[in-house]
């Protein structure tokens, strides 16, 4: 009877064992492991970042302006005497600089530039001494400037000031008709200053573009202008306008963050 009962248990116990083993195999299809996902990810507009260096091209249209002023007697014309000569022409040129943000949206940066200046230009006056006619003459081949921005910044688009100083190479010359004495010419550097601002827009990781008006001062200088020996001091003064295209290519990893940060997901 003992042996009997330890058989039946036996067998009880083997029995259980045997159907709980196959219990997830027969049941598979009713028992599914949980699954965890991650909550979603807010979303990261792009952010464009202005800081870095960057250099360009424009072309544009320039408006040089002489107001030449007797300031002495003596001469063709009488002391106080305003003439004034001008040129509009074709303009283009090279620029480069740096940008940094110092606030979420404020930009300070430092530009130089260098244009090329492609046109002269010379106007007749007639003189207190009928029939002699003065000729003066300008020519500048290039414009040089080094300055200062600050810009407001949303996302791509930047719009800024800038100021600072300027460098224009001049060249003057007059001669009488009829032809007498000797013509006056004279070549130097002028320097002054130039302010403006613009529009500049990122439509790219490395690119940018703007449009910019610039009017630029070179004060005023005076030159004896003179013929057969006699001299009349005149005042030049000098300024122009600027209105220009460009282009820029901006070096990222020069100092500069990322331009377009990208959105971060996780997948489990």
């Amino acid at each position: 009877m003992k042996k009997l009962l330890l058989a039946s248990v036996a067998f009880t116990v083997a029995t259980s064992a045997a159907m709980a083993a196959d219990y997830p195999v027969r049941h598979k299809r009713y028992v599914k492991a949980p699954v965890y996902k991650a909550p979603p990810m807010p979303y990261i507009p792009p952010v464009y970042d202005w800081t870095g260096l960057y250099i360009g091209g424009h072309v544009g249209w320039g408006h040089m302006r002489d107001a030449m002023t007797t300031q002495a007697a003596g001469g063709f014309f009488a002391p106080g005497t305003v003439n004034v000569m001008s040129s509009d022409q074709l303009i283009a040129g090279l620029q480069g600089g740096y940008n940094f943000m110092v606030a979420p949206h404020i930009l300070l940066g430092f530009e130089g530039e260098f244009t090329w200046l492609t046109k002269g230009y010379s106007a007749n006056f007639a003189t207190n001494a009928p029939p002699t006619v003065l000729t003066n003459t300008g020519n500048s081949d290039w414009v040089a400037t080094a300055a200062g921005r600050l810009g407001y910044a949303n996302d791509n688009m930047l719009i800024y000031a800038k100021g600072g100083g300027a460098w224009l190479d001049a060249k003057y010359g007059a001669y009488q008709t009829p032809a007498a004495g000797v013509p006056f010419s004279s070549s130097n550097v002028r320097t002054g200053y130039v302010v403006g601002g613009g529009l500049e827009y990122g439509f790219s990781q490395n690119w940018s573009a703007k449009a910019e008006y610039a009017y630029l001062d070179f004060g005023t200088n005076t030159y004896n202008v003179g013929f057969g020996g006699a001299t009349t001091a005149t005042g030049y003064k000098t300024d122009m306008q600027q209105v220009k295209l460009g282009l820029n290519y901006r070096f990222n990893g020069f100092g500069g963050a990322p331009l377009l940060a990208e959105p971060i997901s996780t997948k489990y």
